[in-house]
């Protein structure tokens, strides 16, 4: 064993001892589900920024041995914060419960050591926790608490989760656009507003917007040990519009938002580069923990569904809206915060037994301490055409408007999930460009903490390399 396999080798029985010894700050940039085809087909031909930005970094595709059908974001990010497999941490839906999730998300696992960190939105993040000295955590949008730090950020996390329970992420009317100016007013970033408003459109870039929030508390010349930003705006648009993307020409009416979207986040890098040529010591992190791939709509597929009033279902259960709270979800779950247990036994037998003229059934149920998570089956087109529903052996049949359901058509090719993701890392003079090696989805929490620490990585025969 070499001098330096040794020193590793101590480096290693140190940190054994005391846990992780951070002395690099790291910022994460989450930007969920893109993978390497649309990294290479779309965003490097856009702007030499993407290219520049992988030239500069350690490449990696992340993979996640799970059902692809099941994969979803609210899976996936678990996995990689707290390093554990799916089945093993146990996060099933949005705003599940965070005492039911198992394992140690990692801005814990940093905050335990002393140090400081600044979370932004990431999925799973609630309640959030006392970040430390120059630290921040805007809790995850669809977490039950909304406490902030700092405080002047709740009235950005009230927006946010207005528009998410509207379904309108980019509309900007009436109440959204009422509690927008005052989280602006609030957070002192009114100015943003009129940079960021689309005149013409009348609608504004969710991403800006946001990232606009995270710099006014991400401080890089002195940052917390490790931040998360969570961004979802090019994954939507993938799954609405994936041929806008690779094929832009096809799709003219389309190409404003494609742009805008991929321009917002082109700024986030920038303004990252800028940051690292401030700051050399500060890490940067892109991961986007699962990717997406075209799926290809048969005929028997134009039309998609989605619940958009649960408590109309509800009545036919006979249950009064103050028994329960919704909450909010991603299409196609809803969820619902019921604390007698008595109702919430009483629902869940009710929504199980909804079943469409074919005799499918209608949901899947999850109960996670007082929250009840249903996720509806997408309809084929013969029982969206027979139009109706019913309740167990309840004879009357319910049309799915009548039961809070809007159906609606396809507008263009979509895409869904795939297990394998991308991951970048910037900084600590690893070996640079297109490796893109896989790696496990739950082994990022130890890599990010192994590059915050330099501490090596085990080489192919299990000794510890130089120490960079």
């Amino acid at each position: 064993m070499t001098r330096d396999c040794n020193a590793g080798v101590l480096l290693l029985c140190l940190v054994a001892a005391i846990g992780v010894f951070i002395i690099r700050p790291l910022l994460l940039l989450e930007f969920n589900e893109i993978p390497w085809e649309i990294w290479d087909e779309v965003l490097a031909l856009h702007s030499s920024i993407w290219s520049e930005v992988e030239s500069l970094s350690e490449t990696f595709t992340t993979h996640v041995d799970y059902p692809k059908n099941n994969l979803s974001p609210w899976i996936t990010w678990p996995t990689l914060h707290r390093g554990l497999h799916p089945d093993d941490h146990g996060s099933r839906f949005l705003g599940q419960p965070p005492e039911t999730i198992r394992g140690e998300p990692i801005w814990e696992t940093v905050r335990a050591q002393g140090k400081s960190v600044g979370v932004f939105q990431s999925l799973g993040a609630w309640p959030a926790i006392d970040p430390g000295p120059d630290g921040f955590f805007v809790p995850d949008v669809f977490g039950a608490d909304d406490r902030c730090f700092p405080d002047r950020l709740k009235g950005f996390t009230h927006f946010c989760k207005h528009q998410v329970q509207q379904n309108e992420a980019e509309s900007l009317s009436g109440q959204s656009l009422k509690l927008l100016m005052s989280a602006l007013k609030s957070s002192g970033l009114t100015q943003i507003f009129w940079e960021s408003l689309s005149l013409k459109s009348g609608t504004l870039e969710s991403n800006d917007l946001s990232w606009s929030h995270f710099k006014s508390v991400f401080n890089p010349q002195r940052p917390p040990e490790f931040s998360t930003y969570f961004t979802n705006s090019l994954a939507g648009l993938m799954h609405r519009h994936w041929d806008v993307l690779v094929a832009p020409d096809s799709f003219e009416d389309n190409r404003i938002e494609q742009n805008r979207t991929v321009e917002s986040l082109e700024a986030c890098l920038s303004d990252v580069l800028r940051w690292r040529e401030e700051n050399p010591e500060l890490l940067v992190a892109i991961s986007s923990s699962m990717g997406q791939e075209q799926i290809y709509p048969t005929q028997e597929q134009n039309l998609e569904m989605r619940m958009i009033n649960p408590g109309l279902l509800l009545e036919f259960a006979e249950i009064p809206s103050s028994a329960y709270e919704i909450c909010s979800a991603m299409i196609p779950q809803v969820v619902i915060n019921v604390k007698d247990k008595t109702l919430s036994q009483k629902i869940e037998s009710f929504i199980s037994g909804i079943i469409t003229s074919k005799g499918r059934q209608v949901f899947s149920t999850d109960v996670q301490g007082e929250t009840l998570s249903l996720t509806h089956l997408f309809p084929s087109q013969a029982e969206i055409d027979e139009g109706w529903i019913m309740f167990g052996e309840n004879p009357e049949k319910v049309a799915w408007e009548d039961a809070g359901f809007e159906i609606y058509p396809v507008k263009s090719p979509t895409a869904y999930h795939i297990p394998e993701g991308i991951l970048l890392l910037m900084g600590g003079n690893r070996k640079q460009g297109r490796s893109r090696s896989t790696i496990q989805l739950e082994g990022v929490k130890d890599l990010l903490l192994r590059r915050m620490s330099r501490i090596p990585d085990p080489g192919a025969d299990g000794m510890i390399p130089k120490i960079q």
